[in-house]
């Protein structure tokens, strides 16, 4: 051990601390992302509902048929993107969770290994760098992957949301 005992288990204290801190953190975050994903869901809705009235005010003349369509369209993307990314986002959850609950799993047998002297201090660096064992590094992969996906379509519906708002002042006067 190159470090003495104390310290490396204060270390390791300290670093299954901030694990703790880390999922706590992504959870508030994915309790935020799916209450902005209900709101888009319930302000596209709100417009499908009402918008149809507006659009024939701004255009003079009933809307009927494929233009009313066209001109729903933003909206309904927003609402399946948002509908499609809660969904990937409880995924991500339960990726990331599995991955955080197995490297602290192994930091906690790192440190039974420690109490016991049989412990290396290279062993502490490679599982904070997913080094070790594979599985932790493939669980790393795949909620990054997944965290990834969410932060894309979270985006994109936000897009459509805000192009939904501009095409309802502009796509009736535009479409015939």
């Amino acid at each position: 051990m190159n470090l003495e005992d104390g310290r490396i288990k204060k270390l390791i204290e300290y670093t299954l601390e901030s694990f703790d801190s880390e999922v706590h953190t992504a959870d508030e975050y994915r309790a935020s992302l799916r209450t902005r994903f209900v709101w888009y869901v319930g302000i596209s809705g709100y417009a499908l509902l009402n918008a149809k009235v507006f659009w024939e005010a701004i255009r003079g003349a009933p809307i009927i048929g494929l233009t009313l369509v066209w001109l729903a369209l933003p909206w309904i993307a927003s609402v399946v993107l948002a509908v499609v990314a809660h969904y990937f986002t409880d995924k991500w959850a339960t990726r990331d969770k599995a991955y955080w609950s197995l490297k602290r799993g192994l930091m906690q047998a790192f440190a039974m290994e420690v109490e016991t002297g049989v412990g290396d201090v290279t062993q502490y660096t490679k599982l904070l760098n997913d080094e070790v064992p594979l599985t932790l590094k493939s669980q790393s992969k795949h909620a990054k992957a997944l965290e990834s996906w969410v932060s894309r379509i979270e985006i994109s519906t936000f897009i459509c949301l805000m192009l939904g708002f501009v095409w309802a002042a502009v796509g009736p006067l535009l479409l015939p």
